[in-house]
């Protein structure tokens, strides 16, 4: 009786209610593998991994061919990002259950993940096929059509999506990036506002509704957004890219640089990063610094019309003439190549 209320609490979002009924229920029956699997299930809402990766664990010593404990240790090592084992969990879940729409799914988001997304639009469709109206997969269906940049699609699949689950904020989220990828910019900040009601401190939302106003021109909302995004996740190099461009529009260039510098500390080989603070030593006639960065940058893209273009005026500039042709030469070389 204590393991189906605490799953029936489960069902119902009320995990504290579930935990204290399934943990009584393990007390006395501790090698129960439905009962540890329940309470895994919950300890994921809860946030709690490493317990639930414990419960999945010995539910799975007592039944190895479990395919809803594989099922649910897939789901706990996709929230870790530990994308290879959620992928070995939920291939041996549909291999004994090859219909079984949640494992679809999670293998679908999962692929998402990885960037496999022509596997995750074959597993999502496969799971709509069985279950027409899950929200869940029309969400990340829309989200693999969002990445794959067929906008109209996305968006179709997450309008539905959003019927089903009118407050969803991942939905929300996603649907904004299609909006702004379609130039809808009014549509997109509705969507962003609406996801930051249901989730404050949503650091992708600000990010993404801080782009938004940066491209609207509304430079203090766009600095606000990112601002918090960043005192949330501070080693984000998409919000330092796009605060840092933000800085440089306003020409704003310690700042600018100080967001530039961490981004390319975090990822040193981030050619739009390199490009970007290049130009704008350039800009600022920083010769020596400009041309680390193209340098660093010609490594990446030994062929870079603009790199070569940019290094060859800074030649000119320093009295380089001969490096200066070359560099003009290698951009023509480069250009007619492609």
């Amino acid at each position: 009786a204590l393991e189906s209320r605490g799953e029936t609490y489960r069902i119902l979002k009320r995990y504290e209610e579930s935990l204290a009924d399934l943990n009584k229920s393990l007390t006395i029956e501790p090698d129960n593998a439905g009962a540890l699997i329940n309470r895994g299930k919950t300890y994921v809402m809860l946030g709690k991994y490493s317990e639930s990766l414990a419960d999945l664990n010995k539910s799975l010593n007592i039944e190895p061919n479990n395919a809803e404990a594989f099922i649910s240790r897939g789901e706990t090592y996709l929230m870790l990002k530990r994308y290879e084992e959620s992928l070995a969990d939920l291939n041996k879940s549909l291999y004994i259950e090859p219909n079984n729409a949640e494992a679809l799914i999670n293998r679908g988001k999962t692929y998402i993940m990885l960037g496999k997304y022509s596997e995750s639009l074959a597993d999502l469709n496969q799971s709509l096929v069985i279950d027409p109206n899950n929200a869940e997969a029309l969400r990340s269906r829309g989200k693999t059509y969002l990445m794959l940049t067929k906008y109209k699609r996305s968006l179709a699949d997450l309008n539905k999506s959003l019927e089903i689950e009118p407050n969803n904020a991942e939905a929300l989220i996603n649907r904004g990036k299609t909006y702004i990828m379609l130039g809808k910019y009014n549509e997109s900040l509705a969507d962003l506002n609406k996801s930051l009601k249901i989730e404050p401190n949503n650091a992708e939302a600000l990010r993404i509704r801080g782009t938004t106003y940066k491209t609207l021109g509304k430079y203090n909302e766009s600095f606000a957004d990112l601002n918090k995004s960043l005192e949330i996740e501070p080693n984000n190099a998409e919000a330092l890219r796009i605060r840092g461009t933000t800085y440089l529009r306003l020409e704003r260039y310690e700042e600018s640089f100080a967001d530039l510098d961490k981004l390319l500390e975090i990822e040193p080989n981030n050619a739009e990063a390199l490009r970007i603070r290049g130009t704008t030593y350039f800009r600022l006639e920083k010769y020596e610094e400009s041309l680390a960065d193209l340098d660093k940058l010609l490594e990446i893209d030994p062929n870079s019309a603009f790199s070569l273009q940019i290094r060859g005026e800074i030649y000119y500039k320093m009295k380089k003439y001969s490096l200066g042709i070359y560099q003009i030469w290698g951009t023509s070389k480069a250009v007619s190549s492609h």
